[in-house]
């Protein structure tokens, strides 16, 4: 498997970014800011504790529980002042022993009498 390509892909930084506060930048100037509760492969994104502030015409911000953000509205993703390249190595970590287990769980026991 190719980790190195992966590795920087934002599907992933913003998967090792979960539980860490980030401010969302729409096509529209709109920007949401809010907790990283999930990360799907499309990088559709559900935020919580939310503060949605509208680009124009807004008084003031508004607040919401949880939020799904779709990935074709995001123009960018202003990441949380957290140890990403650390996270990075971790998630790649946890994703091989992942693997190597599975390997493992479908490996077919060898038994003594096999060679006779």
């Amino acid at each position: 498997p190719n980790l190195k390509r992966s590795r920087f892909d934002l599907g992933v930084v913003l998967a090792v970014v979960e539980g860490h506060r980030v401010t969302v930048e729409l096509h529209n100037d709109t920007t949401i800011t809010g907790m990283v509760d999930e990360v799907d492969v499309h990088k559709n994104m559900v935020l919580n504790d939310v503060i949605f502030t509208k680009a124009k015409g807004a008084r003031k911000p508004e607040t919401y529980p949880t939020m799904f953000v779709n990935s074709r509205n995001i123009r960018c993703v202003l990441l949380p002042d957290v140890p990403i390249p650390k996270l990075l190595d971790h998630h790649a970590q946890q994703i091989m022993a992942v693997r190597l287990a599975e390997a493992h769980k479908n490996l077919k026991p060898r038994l003594e009498d096999d060679d006779e």
